[in-house]
């Protein structure tokens, strides 16, 4: 009876150590992991997503009207080819808005603008846009300007201290789908004129690419440098992390990446001390779906942010909890 016992404990003790061998097994298999190259795909994919394809008649001229409510409007004569020649008949244009942060964070285009002295710092956006034009496979260029309307409803009404930047870091701009490892918006004065009219923000633009309505974010607090912690496995090469400033329609990046000190930096030192952020951690797993972290902080001089391990969710509830942010 005794060996009888004995026996029985000893299998049911290997059964429990089989059972939990197999669990741990299992979660090992399950467990996805962020994927660099999946991460940019996404990005890319997302910007074809949201690229809205327009027929226009350029021998009469045409307005169209995004999804989103900005206008452009092209009148006879005002685009012209390669070659200089006034184009005439049908054309494509491709258009991409920009004016949530949700946006702007699986878009990857934070609105983060150059100073004169080359750093950077955070814009407060009225709108992002890419604009393009083809007529047969051939890009087209702007003869003078053309009208480029924001609604100002999108973006909580309208700011007259708004002006146009532009960014576009490479020579090609085809389709808006470069992921640019150094992306930064420029004030571009010269591109064009931007006022507020009624319910829009009232641009005309010089060349097709990128653009957007936005100002410096000003805070006179003291500033200091961010350093962002991210969990184990993370890093700038399938990993981005935005700054949400409570309050403004923006998205800073902290663009930077210690590698020695595995550490992502706001290295220019423009972060006010104070300031209430919620900082914004995204990759895309091996399995394709999304992971993120959110944290709202107050920013402390010097501080280095330990963020929580990134969990898995969906596209829809990713964007809800971005746009929920204050």
């Amino acid at each position: 009876m005794t060996n009888l016992i004995r026996n029985t404990f000893f299998i049911t003790a290997i059964s429990i150590l089989t059972f939990l061998w197999s669990c741990q097994k299992d979660k090992e298999v399950d467990k996805v992991k962020p994927d660099g190259v999946a991460f940019k795909n996404a990005i890319k994919e997302k910007r074809q997503a949201n690229t809205q394809t327009f027929t226009v008649d350029m021998t009469n001229g045409q307005q169209i009207v995004g999804s989103q409510g900005t206008t452009i409007s092209f009148s006879p004569g005002s685009l012209v080819d390669q070659d200089g020649n006034t184009v005439t008949g049908d054309i494509e244009v491709k258009l991409i808005e920009i004016y949530k942060k949700s946006d702007m964070v699986l878009m990857n285009k934070s609105t983060m603008g150059r100073l004169p002295d080359g750093k950077k710092a955070m814009l407060v956006s009225g709108g992002e846009i890419f604009l393009n034009a083809t007529q047969n496979g051939q890009d087209l260029n702007i003869n003078g300007t053309l009208n480029v309307n924001f609604p100002v409803a999108n973006t909580g009404g309208a700011d007259t201290d708004m002006t146009l930047f532009a960014d576009c870091c490479d020579d090609d701009c085809n389709g808006g789908e470069i992921v640019c490892e150094d992306d930064a918006w420029n004030e571009d004065k010269e591109r064009g004129e931007l006022f507020v009219e009624g319910n829009y923000y009232i641009s005309w633009i010089a060349d097709f690419g990128w653009t957007n309505v936005d100002k410096f974010y000003s805070d006179p607090r003291p500033k200091t440098t961010l350093l962002v912690d991210a969990p184990d496995g993370y890093d700038n090469t399938n990993c981005a992390i935005y700054l949400s400033y409570d309050g403004e329609n923006g998205l800073a990046a902290l663009d930077a990446y210690l590698p020695d000190q595995e550490l992502f930096s706001e290295h220019y030192g423009q972060i006010p001390i104070g300031l209430e952020v919620h900082i914004i951690a995204i990759s895309v797993l091996e399995d394709g779906g999304y992971a993120y972290t959110i944290k709202g902080v107050t920013i402390a001089d010097g501080e280095t942010i330990v963020l929580d391990d990134l969990t898995p969710i969906s596209e829809a509830a990713l964007i809800a909890a971005i746009e929920n942010l204050p």
